[in-house]
């Protein structure tokens, strides 16, 4: 069995724009901006998209009433718990699609999935032919004359994390969406959407209440 594959995509949302995923084939792709700078949503917001570098920080100064103050991590007094310094970089730019990956990782850890999930919508969309659906993306893409990247995203801890980061990496705070990710490279501050078709034979429907239920076990055969 390969290391980490993917078995089944899945996308969940609004009833609406799932059907239209089945029946048109539509890949909504909204700006890393969008997320960066949209309220009210938990599951999708992330104001750290974009981040290429995060650092630990172990000591700083501060001016606080007129008076500095110092806080650092190796001392009792002022000390300093948790700080951070994340650089952003502007130059990356473009939309992004995501859709949470069963992998066999994944199903080495848990053989359900995180109730938080639900949060995305009232529907979801199992793509059990996770092969056939990239490649039908691939030659739209090619047809637009897109670049794009794709793949599982990584992880990290905020307290521990140092180093490079990029628009496949994102906190932890998010590990339960197991998310793949497809990001097309451009100018772009609004959505981008790509046509590949009506997909029914790739995939299957459900209402959000299904998604609990869901469980999934993978053995290797021979």
């Amino acid at each position: 069995m390969e290391d980490n594959r993917i078995h089944f995509l899945i996308k969940l949302g609004k009833k609406e724009h799932i059907e239209r995923l089945r029946n048109e084939g539509m890949i909504f792709m909204n700006s890393i901006d969008f997320f960066k700078s949209m309220e009210n949503d938990e599951q999708r917001k992330d104001s750290e998209e974009g981040i290429e570098r995060i650092e630990q920080i172990n000591w700083i100064k501060m001016i606080l009433g007129g008076k500095e103050v110092e806080f650092a991590k190796n001392t009792e007094k002022n000390k300093l718990l948790s700080a951070q310094l994340r650089v952003s970089n502007p130059e990356i730019k473009g939309n992004i699609f995501s859709m949470l990956a069963i992998t066999t990782e994944l199903s080495n850890i848990s053989n359900n999935l995180d109730d938080k999930n639900m949060q995305f919508g009232d529907t979801f969309l199992v793509i059990f032919n996770p092969k056939e659906f990239l490649s039908r993306i691939d030659k739209a893409m090619k047809r637009n004359n897109l670049y794009y990247k794709w793949g599982l995203v990584n992880y990290y801890d905020d307290q521990n994390q140092e180093g490079e980061l990029g628009i496949f990496y994102k906190s932890n705070k998010f590990k339960h969406q197991n998310e793949f990710r497809i990001f097309v490279e451009n100018e772009l501050k609004s959505p981008l959407i790509l046509n590949i078709g009506n997909i029914e034979d790739i995939c299957e429907i459900f209402k959000i209440e299904e998604f609990k239920r869901c469980r999934f076990k993978f053995e290797e055969l021979g």
